[in-house]
């Protein structure tokens, strides 16, 4: 495909997804879930009876209001938990500042290298070297702050989450990001990893059971390469401990976590995995996954 033929192509996507978006934003709760999950999986979810993982991803994001929810969009307290539950076992990254404004990382001693991310929003992250060039980072994190983004897929923990941004330690070397391994913990147990190469360019994740056994499933939307080679990280048994102790008393939770060869590293939680619509193949995996989740009683 030439250059010319794809411009036309990614300007309808990016019409496209405005028209989504604006459709969205005007729906109230229940028909926008309805909504975004026909057009995202090409069919209507069963919400008075949810059985597929992205109907009960879909049922949390509607009606389940829990105080346990409430913290696990936001990544200070996320943090605070990973080091109560797993203490010894996982390092966390520190944060380095806090804050509304990055004026103030003018005044901040910064290491060589560190990341910018909103505390209460996710996709949105800046890698940072040495002294913080502030006018830069003020039109790059402009709206960071104050847009409520959570109100468009309707991930409501987002909602409770302190609004400000955070600079944190970079995990691993700089500019060769660590493998992305992310545990989906049912239960108190985990049921099934993700592996996820590429995070910044050409995302691929590659689906593994407990026991680090390949399973013959994949997120629909990602292309797979054969030339990938993904073996057990050296601190496995460790990191699945880790993962379930942090997920102890949730029914789900997804826990992202890193392994630099040397140690175990806490990445993120998340209550809300692929936002309700996330398309496997094969289809039947959707629900497979789901039995694993018994939704709580309200």
């Amino acid at each position: 495909m030439t250059g010319k033929q794809r411009k036309p192509r990614a300007l309808a996507r990016q019409c496209g997804a405005a028209v989504y978006h604006g459709i969205e934003r005007r729906l109230p709760p229940i028909p926008q879930r309805y909504f975004a999950y026909a057009v995202h999986l090409r069919r209507v979810p069963n919400l008075r009876n949810p059985r597929t993982f992205n109907e009960k991803i879909s049922w949390r994001m509607l009606f389940d209001r829990r105080d346990l929810l409430a913290m696990s969009c936001d990544k200070i307290a996320m943090k605070s938990l990973a080091e109560q539950r797993a203490s010894g076992l996982v390092r966390v990254p520190r944060v380095l500042w806090s804050g509304r404004d990055v004026g103030e990382l003018a005044e901040t001693s910064l290491p060589d290298h560190w990341v910018l991310k909103p505390n209460h929003r996710s996709g949105l992250v800046h890698f940072g070297h040495g002294p913080a060039n502030i006018d830069r980072l003020r039109v790059e994190t402009r709206g960071w702050v104050d847009e409520v983004k959570w109100r468009d897929g309707g991930e409501w923990a987002y909602s409770q989450a302190d609004p400000v941004l955070l600079v944190e330690e970079l995990v691993g070397a700089p500019g060769s990001p660590p493998l992305d391994y992310k545990f989906e913990v049912f239960d108190g147990k985990v049921q099934l990893l993700i592996v996820h190469l590429g995070r910044f360019d050409d995302l691929r994740g590659y689906l593994f059971d407990r026991n680090f056994n390949a399973v013959a499933a994949q997120d629909a939307s990602e292309v797979l390469r054969e030339s990938d080679i993904v073996t057990r990280p050296k601190n496995f048994g460790r990191m699945v401990e880790v993962a379930e102790r942090i997920a102890d008393g949730y029914d789900y939770l997804r826990v992202d976590l890193y392994d630099t060869g040397d140690d175990v590293w806490f990445g993120e939680i998340t209550p809300y995995e692929g936002g309700g619509t996330q398309r496997f193949r094969p289809r039947s995996f959707d629900e497979f996954l789901g039995s694993y989740w018994t939704l709580p009683t309200l």
